[in-house]
């Protein structure tokens, strides 16, 4: 059975890699917010200070700094392709998937770990763009920050359960986790302190902690964390108050105009079995947690339902609904169905048929979502807009290419960086990228002639014919002296030889 569950987990690893780096090219680059994230980082870089972010010529503080540093480093060692945009976001994603797995069996065992690496896996959203259709563009292969964010995350609760264990240095790392974790995104890395502050305050099991290890965790943080804020305070001063520190504030506690979720916002996405496979087992894990009084009073079981807690608390209260803010939710529910696996373990010996079929059958209710996100990421062909800039980048070889498009900001703020366009009018270069429905002004069809057309974009080339008349006329002349005689050549001779 060792041997099983040896080559089962080895097998796993692999299936990892497989759901985090295949075709990682693919598909397009989407809004929101990759594209807006690469355009800043392509101008910082043309503008000769790639660390320094800027978009449009301002300073870029929506989001902190850490997530985009890595990112550039990729993008300056691998050059501007979609696999150095999207590397530091794979590479966060798999280490998650580990660090999930690694933690279920150290807690839980062997079995449980398996039960919660195919969990993450068969979650949908955690791999694909707009699942269900819904508006969701973040997950674990796209190049935005929130894979890091969650990465970090799970660290510092990982760390956590370690020192409610009796490992010493795992409350100091957390305290890095935590900060790296800000770093990365924001606010939303605190989450696993306050859920082990909960634990500290309700649970009969706390930890007795000294306040020397308290003075170390908080140095720890810190030591991370404090720098950069104070970096950029000193740097950009009242740039760095208004366009982060106040943006932060305004999100935490009013949100997005027009954006804030209903009560059962996020339960609907949840119960979205395109988005989110495993509701109805969540709860069954999440019910069976509770059941067990015995054991409840460990950190791995009430330590994870606190951190879920404050994590939707945060969710309903952070006023916006947005479908990807589920995406941390997953992590600390894969640790309840390794709870509920390993308890269905416990009960084999009493009831052994019982516990089989209990296994079989969450087994069977995760393996086949894995298994048709496997097939769909096999299946998962290169974006319309990939192609279509693949011809431009043919037709136009060497050309100068115009943008003629000015709605959208981020995508033209990507595409005139990724693709070498230049944004002006239409006509003002040899070859013309526009929408389909963009304005185009009169007479421009006339010497202007379609070429390719995708993805909502046409590209227009001016026509060759007449560029080149002027040359072919003079060359047929050229012909006609040096061969045969012209046509008033041919008439005059023949006029002088008539008779009178």
């Amino acid at each position: 059975m060792k041997g099983l569950v040896r080559w089962l987990t080895v097998g796993l690893v692999l299936a990892c890699a497989f759901f985090c780096f295949y075709k990682l090219t693919y598909p397009d680059v989407q809004m929101w917010d990759e594209a807006d994230n690469l355009g800043v980082l392509m101008e910082s870089a043309d503008a000769g200070h790639p660390f320094q972010l800027q978009r449009e010529g301002i300073p870029y503080f929506d989001k902190p700094h850490l997530w985009y540093a890595l990112t550039q480093t990729a993008i300056l060692l691998g050059g501007r392709n979609e696999l150095a945009f999207r590397l530091v976001t794979a590479g966060a994603a798999f280490a998650l998937l580990l660090l999930v797995i690694f933690t279920a069996g150290r807690l839980f065992g062997p079995w449980p770990a398996l039960a919660a690496g195919v969990f993450l896996l068969a979650v949908r959203q955690n791999f694909f763009f707009r699942p269900g259709h819904r508006f969701s563009t973040h997950h674990y292969r796209s190049a935005d920050a929130d894979t890091l964010m969650i990465l970090f995350l799970f660290a510092a609760f990982a760390c956590l359960a370690a020192r409610v264990r009796g490992w010493r240095s795992g409350l100091w790392l957390a305290a890095v986790a935590t900060g790296l974790g800000l770093l990365a995104k924001g606010p939303w890395a605190l989450m696993p302190l306050a859920g082990f502050a909960l634990f500290e305050l309700v649970s009969p099991q706390r930890v007795q902690l000294p306040a020397r290890e308290l003075g170390l965790a908080a140095l720890a943080f810190s030591l991370v964390a404090v720098p950069w804020h104070l970096a950029m305070m000193w740097i950009w001063e009242e740039a760095f108050i208004h366009q982060y520190i106040a943006y932060v504030y305004q999100r935490v506690t009013t949100g997005l105009s027009g954006h804030a979720p209903g009560p059962g916002y996020y339960l609907t996405v949840l119960g979205d079995r395109a988005v989110f496979f495993g509701l109805e087992l969540s709860c069954v894990a999440v019910v069976a947690v509770l059941l067990r009084r015995e054991k409840l009073a460990r950190f791995e079981r009430s330590g994870t339902l606190l951190t879920l807690f404050c994590l939707a608390a945060a969710l309903q209260g952070r006023k916006t609904k947005i479908a990807w803010y589920v995406l941390p939710l997953y992590p600390f529910l894969a640790l309840l169905v390794a709870a509920l696996v390993a308890d269905l373990e416990a009960w084999a010996a009493r009831r052994p048929r019982l516990a089989a079929g209990g296994l079989a059958l969450v087994f069977a209710a995760m393996a086949p979502f894995a298994a048709f996100n496997a097939y769909s990421l096999l299946r998962l062909p290169r974006g319309p807009a990939q192609r279509f800039y693949a011809e431009v980048q043919e037709r136009c070889r060497g050309e100068e290419v115009v943008y003629a498009d000015t709605r959208d900001s981020a995508p033209i703020h990507y595409l005139t960086r990724r693709y070498a366009m230049r944004q002006g009018t239409p006509g003002s270069a040899t070859c013309t990228v526009a929408r389909v429905d963009t304005p185009l002004p009169a007479g421009f069809t006339s010497t202007y002639r379609e070429v390719v057309r995708g993805a909502g974009y046409v590209l227009w080339r001016r026509n060759q014919q007449a560029t080149t008349r002027p040359a072919r006329r003079s060359h047929s002349s050229r012909r006609g002296r040096r061969g045969r005689p012209s046509a008033s050549a041919t008439a005059r001779a023949y006029t002088s030889s008539c008779p009178p």
